[in-house]
């Protein structure tokens, strides 16, 4: 309990206080202020996401399948996920307790974000907090996506990876189960290198694909519903979408200026040596690697709404406990470009109050690809040094 109060005071205070007063706003005010600040797009009622899947058994037993039709969601959408929470509903996971359920997941969130962060260098406590209240994760909780759950099994899976590699294979399982993406974190189990890592990894992976090809005609549909509009969100297609439906001129401003943005950096880790690049001694590694590695899944797989940015916070400690390494600047630029990524709903809010002169709809959303494209390019050079590192030999 010593080592409790006084690891990280400031981010388990902040973090207590952040959740006692969200449900006290919640039982005797309004939220609507807070989400339109940081320019949250929200619903009403809070938690839509949630209730989405919560109402879902009630059209299962109106005879109905509810990824197809669910008309007990107040917005008659269909349910976007697996049909494997359709069997929560025997635990607790239904439509009586979806408030309960709301602020269960954010509670163990904010465990696992501080579990996560607790051992950072006090003196980044503050940044911590900056990435922690960044619109994105706002967004998620606003929606009470079951992202913020997955991100607690991905937390439990990390935790235990040292422990039980068992436990920590089923925690990775049942979150790729429920989400499908949380797959691409599979990585992690690599860190002891490949032949020790086979036995543990080749079950998890028998499983998936084997559930992955049931579940498949059901993937197809739901990925015809979380289909929204190409023009918001990150991700590849959004920005196929964004830069064939962009003028020619806006279009090679995009090409030449992340080309001229990568080669700098490519040539900055090469002449560094890029071996150098990363301490596979960090602590933290796994983490980063876990939040990457989905981060590029997701950026790859689809159409991804900001929310799903809250995985980006498994990269923080692992960025910060750098800077004071072999490249500092690399370091300090990389944390400046996540925080842009996480912050940009309230930058581009700042932008349309300004008005300013030349920041179009179209530079605006030029301005967010390039973020994103340059984040999951660089993410890319770590997973992979990490990957080489794992064939090579075994982490420290």
């Amino acid at each position: 309990m010593k080592s409790f109060k006084i690891k990280n005071r400031v981010l388990f205070w902040s973090l207590f206080s952040a959740f006692t007063l969200f449900v006290i706003c919640y039982l005797y005010f309004s939220l609507d202020g807070i989400w339109m600040f940081f320019n949250v797009p929200f619903m009403n009622p809070i938690f839509a996401d949630l209730i989405n899947v919560t109402h879902a058994h009630l059209a299962l037993e109106a005879g109905l399948d509810p990824i197809f039709s669910n008309p007990f969601d107040p917005w008659c959408r269909p349910m976007p996920y697996p049909r494997i929470w359709l069997y929560l509903r025997h635990f607790f996971f239904t439509c009586e307790n979806t408030v309960y359920i709301a602020f269960l997941q954010m509670f163990f969130f904010l465990c696992s974000v501080y579990s996560l962060l607790r051992d950072v260098n006090v003196k980044y406590s503050w940044v911590c907090l900056i990435f922690i209240f960044s619109p994105s994760v706002l967004f998620c909780v606003e929606r009470g996506n079951v992202d913020l759950t997955i991100f607690s099994l991905l937390m439990l899976c990390l935790k235990n990876i040292n422990k039980s590699r068992v436990w920590s294979s089923l925690f990775l399982l049942f979150s790729s189960l429920l989400k499908i993406y949380p797959i691409f974190a599979i990585l992690v189990l690599f860190k002891s290198g490949l032949k020790s890592s086979i036995k543990s990894i080749w079950p998890i992976l028998f499983i998936f694909i084997v559930y992955f090809s049931l579940v498949f005609d059901d993937l197809i549909q739901i990925n015809k519903i979380v289909n929204f509009s190409q023009d918001v969100g990150f991700g590849l297609k959004p920005l196929v979408y964004f830069l064939t439906n962009l003028k020619f001129k806006w279009t090679m401003i995009f090409v030449v200026l992340n080309i001229f943005i990568l080669f700098l950096f490519y040539r900055f880790v090469f002449r560094l040596n890029y071996r150098r690049l990363v301490r596979f001694e960090n602590q933290y590694l796994l983490a980063f690697v876990a939040g990457s590695s989905l981060y590029i899944g997701m950026y790859f797989l689809g159409v991804n709404h900001n929310y799903k940015l809250i995985f980006l916070l498994f990269c923080i400690p692992f960025l910060l406990s750098e800077v004071n390494s072999v490249c500092p600047r690399l370091y300090f630029w990389l944390i400046f470009i996540v925080a842009l990524a996480l912050w940009y709903p309230f930058f581009n809010k700042i932008i349309g109050l300004l008005s300013l002169p030349g920041f179009t709809h179209s530079l605006v959303r030029l301005t967010e690809h390039t973020i994103h494209f340059n984040l999951v390019c660089i993410f890319i050079l770590f997973v992979v040094l990490f990957v080489d590192n794992c064939f090579r030999k075994t982490l420290i």
